[in-house]
């Protein structure tokens, strides 16, 4: 993926952090981003501040154009503080920041959980960034309906980011994550017509 320049500040806006540890944290993962290779904007990313944990998101260029309500579009991660019920605690899923933390796309194949260790928090920083540089890699496999109906998994575990109900014959193509959605598919195939039960 090629590299899209800007200053670190740019990265992860919406919130400076309420804690020297939210501070600190955001300032690697800013630093970070900025001189990653994601091949994604600074406004793809985004930052705030939930009731207890730090949230940030990360826009997947491949399921931007991905029709329906059910998908994962973003990269979430939380940073939990060492006093909350949980205590210090990293967490990174496929989710949608429309409805954050949601749970709905929850899958062992692409989750980041650290809990339990002494970390420094720019080490935690490190770890998010690669973690995201990892699922930005993952090649998704998108089936499309003609009627609309759409599927999108990903290619290494064959687990669901994206569902729009099936109703025609599919196409099916394969993405990286950080693919843009119209950019050439690896894999265009005809596939046979899947019944539907409810």
């Amino acid at each position: 993926m090629g590299a899209v320049t800007a200053h670190a500040e740019e990265w992860f806006g919406g919130t400076d952090g309420r804690t020297e540890e939210e501070q600190a944290f955001l300032s690697a993962v800013r630093a970070a981003a900025a001189s990653s290779g994601w091949g994604i904007t600074a406004g793809a990313t985004a930052s705030m501040s939930l009731d207890v944990p730090l949230y940030l998101s990360v826009d997947v260029p491949a399921m931007t154009t991905f029709p329906g309500t059910r998908a994962a579009r973003q990269l979430e991660v939380t940073l939990w503080p060492e006093d909350s019920h949980r205590g210090l605690r990293l967490d990174g899923l496929w989710g949608n920041s429309d409805t954050p933390l949601d749970d709905v796309w929850v899958f062992e194949g692409g989750k980041l959980l650290v809990v339990g260790v002494q970390a420094q928090v720019e080490d935690l920083g490190q770890w998010t960034v690669s973690w995201i540089e990892h699922q930005l890699e993952r090649r998704l496999r998108f089936r499309m309906w003609r009627a609309g109906g759409a599927t999108a998994t990903t290619d290494d575990t064959g687990e669901y980011v994206g569902r729009s109900w099936p109703v025609a014959p599919a196409r099916r193509s394969v993405l990286r994550g950080g693919s843009a959605g119209r950019a050439a598919p690896h894999v265009l195939q005809r596939l046979q017509r899947i019944p539907v039960t409810k």
